[in-house]
């Protein structure tokens, strides 16, 4: 037997399992909507782990905090990069690298 889980399944789901801190209201709305996605486009069901989510995946406020965690980004502050472009390197470093769902508040990615 399978179940269609909609948004509100998705977030007790989470609660259920003791995980509801482990993203933003908002990073879990942009994550159900990746994850939805990917289900759709793949033609395929997916099983909700929600352990396995919380291990492959991890919320930040921005996106160079979450690039910092694979490679040092101070180096182009040191050059004199603007705001936008240091943002743009970083989105570049982790789209090369890896899943990116960006949301209001913050940015998801699967961890690598």
């Amino acid at each position: 037997m399978k179940l269609a889980v909609n948004y509100e399944m998705f977030v007790d789901s989470f609660e259920a399992f003791d995980r509801s801190g482990q993203f933003s209201r908002n990073g879990l709305r942009a994550l159900f909507d990746y994850l939805s996605d990917i289900e759709r486009d793949l033609e395929e069901e997916m099983v909700l782990d929600v352990i396995g989510i919380c291990c492959d995946y991890v919320e930040y406020d921005g996106i160079v905090e979450a690039a910092n965690n694979y490679h040092d980004f101070g180096e182009y502050t040191q050059n004199d990069f603007d705001d936008d472009q240091l943002k743009k390197a970083a989105y570049d470093f982790l789209t090369d690298n890896t899943r990116v769902v960006v949301f209001e508040g913050g940015v998801i990615i699967q961890n690598f």
